[in-house]
Parts: structure tokens; sequence; C-alpha cells
């Protein structure tokens, strides 16, 4: 069902005061995004009262437009290695998981594994048992597959 503009609007006048509630109370502020329409939105919504926050991608590679737009909206980008990575039963196929370290907390990332030729997985063995996560508010934004 599609949503009216009477409940989106409403949605992201929600959203950006909660935002602007969190910034004011936030010391060490950082979004993460995997560049996707969700994680984009939600990063507009956060630079629009903080052009300066830092954001984090959490991947092997970013793609080509999520560069461009990093390159354009002048964006500090931080990525390192999972903590540990492997792969769940998913339905009939898999998922990869990539654990990725947050301070002392452990944040699961899970990608659906697609079969055919072009498989990466496994390609590199580098790990960050331990990052020094020194954010107290994180903000991040998913959509549904």
């Amino acid at each position: 069902m599609p949503l009216s503009p009477f409940y989106f609007t409403m949605n992201l006048v929600t959203s950006k005061r909660y935002i602007t509630e969190t910034l004011a109370r936030a010391k060490s502020p950082c979004v993460l995004s995997s560049f996707g329409k969700d994680s984009q939105l939600l990063l507009h919504l956060v630079r629009e009262q903080r052009k300066d926050i830092p954001v984090y991608f959490f991947g092997d590679s970013l793609p080509t437009f999520a560069k461009q737009f990093i390159i354009d909206e002048s964006l500090t980008v931080l990525n390192y290695a999972p903590a540990d990575r492997y792969l769940v039963p998913n339905g009939e196929g898999l998922a990869l998981v990539d654990e990725y370290s947050l301070g002392r907390v452990r944040i699961p990332m899970l990608s659906e594994v697609v079969q055919g030729e072009n498989c990466v997985h496994g390609v590199s063995e580098t790990r960050t048992p331990y990052f020094n996560f020194a954010h107290d508010v994180v903000f991040w934004g998913y959509g549904q597959m």
C-alpha cells in the first residue's frame, strides 16, 4: 500500500525532530551508511543539521555512484575490516554475516549470497577483532530487502 503524502510528511517531520533532539544530546555522533536509498535519506537528514558528521561504511567495496557521492558531498567516510565473517543458511541459499566491532559490541551485517561466477566471498582474510568506536550516538537507516 503506498503511503499517503500526509503520512509521509508527518513521518518526515517526526524524523527530523528526533534527529534534532538526538544531535542536541550527542557528544560524538556518527552515521552508518550502506549508501542505499534509505541510508542516503538518513544521511541527508542528519547532514542538514551537522555537515561534519563522520560516516562509516561496512563492506568490501563501494559502488561507483557512492564513491562519486562521497566526493561531491565532501564526506569523511571510514571503513575497517569485520571482526568475523561466516555463512549461515538463508532459506534455500546462504547469507554472509560480517560482524563488525563497535567497541565491546559486535553488530552483524547480513548480505544475501547470490549464486554465480563472480563470487568473491572469502577474498579478504583481514579482520579487526576490536575497534575503539568512540561514538555515543549512531544513526543507522535500513530498508527491507
